[in-house]
């Protein structure tokens, strides 16, 4: 995936980059073919915090094989085929007071000899696409680019979703969801002819073992009844020990991946991952664009040398490697300075994790 900066210049986006979507695109209503859904995912991952609805997004074909291990002579005509099916169809969002439609890109342009399309975002979608300061589901690309099955793909999203959610702040490694068999059907999009054997056997199974065989997460089912109809469904969801990657496994074993992981979500875009008090003031700690750690409060900015964060950062690791919230906050690359204000529960929960943490040094 290339993606022309402001310059003109082009940025590639690599197998493991992240995906961020959210939740309402997670449960909009669409039909997309699985390869239209894997290119939306690559354009989403691509987006930075400064893009607007005028950037423009090149989408490199044969790079695009190359990190999906695809050979098919004929991947060329798929791909402006799924780029068409994205911008024409649309995708429909629902809550309890509102219905809206959106397409979600526009002027398509191909660039037969460089086999590079060029394209935007619709201006009406793309704040949506943009926004992940509240709710959202992260995941590493990688996981849906070995899946065939375009009700895979969704159902992965869904069910990775419901499991962030429920471990977000609870120590558990399984989770249940159930899910009515109609609502699922409506959001993924299923033919209104398929009886619910088909939706099982076509559906169901194959999108299970393909999640099962190469995504982060495991799934089963049981089946809920009422009467003698199937209505429901019971998911029990849980990771995948064996696709979880070996990096991000390592990210809190050590300082220097520790450091890594920061760098990676934290350098020169504003959002802080800590706190340190200096003669009782509270300082927020960020990373500038060259990842060295620096302490803000109100106007007052302070740089700190190298000791002094090795220290920073040996307190944060220790709190990472013991608190299941902080750990997924910043790996999720939030802001706790924006969590002290937006979500009182989860902030309240990281404050009481810290306090036992230092109770639990305190009597080492």
């Amino acid at each position: 995936m290339l993606k022309s900066d402001k310059k003109g210049k082009s940025v590639i986006l690599y197998k493991g980059s992240e995906v961020k979507k959210n939740e309402k695109l997670v449960t909009a209503k669409f039909d997309f073919s699985s390869l239209a859904l894997k290119i939306l995912a690559a354009l989403i991952a691509s987006i930075k915090d400064e893009d607007t609805a005028d950037t423009i997004y090149q989408f490199d074909i044969k790079h695009f094989m190359n990190i999906s291990k695809t050979e098919d002579k004929r991947m060329y005509k798929e791909v402006k085929e799924a780029v068409v099916e994205i911008m024409e169809k649309v995708i429909q969002i629902e809550d309890e007071n509102r219905w809206s439609g959106f397409h979600i890109l526009r002027k398509p342009v191909i660039e037969k000899n460089l086999g590079i399309i060029t394209l935007k975002f619709d201006e009406d979608i793309f704040p949506l696409l943009k926004e992940t300061k509240s709710r959202y589901l992260m995941y590493d690309i990688e996981n849906i680019l070995s899946l065939s099955s375009k009700y895979a793909i969704r159902l992965y999203e869904i069910l990775k979703d419901i499991y962030k959610k429920k471990t977000f702040k609870r120590n558990i490694s399984k989770v249940e969801e159930i899910i009515e068999v109609d609502y699922l059907r409506e959001i993924l999009i299923v033919p209104k002819n398929y009886k619910y054997a088909d939706f099982k056997r076509r559906v169901l199974e194959i999108a299970k073992k393909q999640i099962n065989e190469n995504t982060d997460i495991l799934f089963e089912y049981d089946e809920v009844k009422t009467g003698r109809r199937v209505t429901h469904l019971r998911f029990i969801i849980c990771v995948n020990p064996a696709k979880i990657s070996k990096l991000q496994n390592s990210y809190f074993n050590s300082r220097k991946n520790f450091v890594s992981l920061l760098r990676k979500n934290y350098s020169g875009n504003r959002k802080f991952w800590g706190w340190k008090t200096i003669d009782k003031t509270h300082y927020w700690l960020g990373l500038d664009k060259d990842g060295l750690v620096y302490g803000t409060a109100g106007d007052e900015i302070i740089d700190f040398n190298s000791i002094e964060s090795a220290k920073i950062y040996d307190i944060w690791l220790k709190i990472a490697q013991n608190s299941d919230i902080y750990r997924q906050l910043i790996e999720q690359g939030a802001s706790l300075k924006e969590i002290s204000k937006s979500n009182k529960e989860t902030w309240l929960s990281l404050q009481e994790d810290i306090i036992r943490i230092q109770e639990e040094e305190k009597n080492e």
